[in-house]
């Protein structure tokens, strides 16, 4: 399965040459472990929470296997139950 275009781009915008080729297959290998669980949504907000980082990353990944739910409050809400703040079933517009 490809990766949308937008996670793509937002991968060679946000991380260094050096970390690009394996946020791209760290990505690319969530989504063939389980694409119900790991979707175009849930990447987005791994990669929004991560913010070019690349231990926030495994960090995001982690928080993503335990509980997406709590990702998506993460990355959408800021942490916190009220107003969404932003949609990441959206693709990015980088």
């Amino acid at each position: 399965m490809a990766l949308a275009e937008d996670i793509l781009a937002k991968i060679r915008q946000d991380f260094s040459g050096g970390e690009m080729l394996p946020v791209i297959e760290m990505v690319t290998d969530l989504q063939k472990e389980d694409v119900r669980l790991f979707t175009d949504r849930i990447l987005r907000c791994i990669l929004f929470v991560a913010h070019g980082r690349f231990e926030a990353l495994a960090d995001a990944v982690a928080l993503a296997r335990r509980d997406p739910r709590d990702l998506i409050v993460y990355a959408e809400y800021d942490g916190h139950f009220g107003a969404q703040l932003r949609d990441l079933s959206i693709p990015f517009a980088v």
